[in-house]
């Protein structure tokens, strides 16, 4: 169920995973580093709100540049990761091409009290977020 949309992204909410899902457009190629910052606190709040214990990236069109500079990596690991750990995510999935992904899995962030994986197959995710 589409619960927000704006130029750069749409939230969904699933009923058989109880996740959220994040679904990034083309258009972000677009988006400033404020706009970047601004969409995940409007998708930590949601993920509060809803009480999802699932968070789903789907970064096929994502296009913005400076999303993994140092200051983004560390305001997003400082500011937003407490956020979705206090809201009781337990599992956060990326899916995208194999070439867009980081070739391993990132370790656990101190201020994260969840699990993080890359997919590049979205049966093997949904397998994993289910499990």
């Amino acid at each position: 169920m589409k619960i927000y949309e704006n130029d750069h992204f749409v939230f969904t909410l699933s009923d058989d995973r109880n996740d959220l899902e994040l679904l990034w457009k083309a258009d972000t190629a677009g988006m400033s580093a404020a706009d970047f910052k601004a969409s995940l606190y409007l998708y930590a709040c949601f993920a509060t709100e809803h009480k999802v214990t699932n968070l789903v990236v789907d970064i096929h069109q994502f296009n913005f540049e400076g999303a993994m500079s140092d200051e983004l990596t560390e305001w997003r690991n400082e500011q937003i990761f407490p956020k979705y750990s206090a809201a009781g995510v337990k599992k956060m999935a990326f899916v995208g091409e194999a070439e867009q992904l980081p070739p391993a899995d990132p370790p656990r962030h101190p201020n994260a009290n969840f699990d993080t994986r890359f997919f590049s197959n979205t049966d093997e995710m949904n397998g994993w977020l289910k499990g």
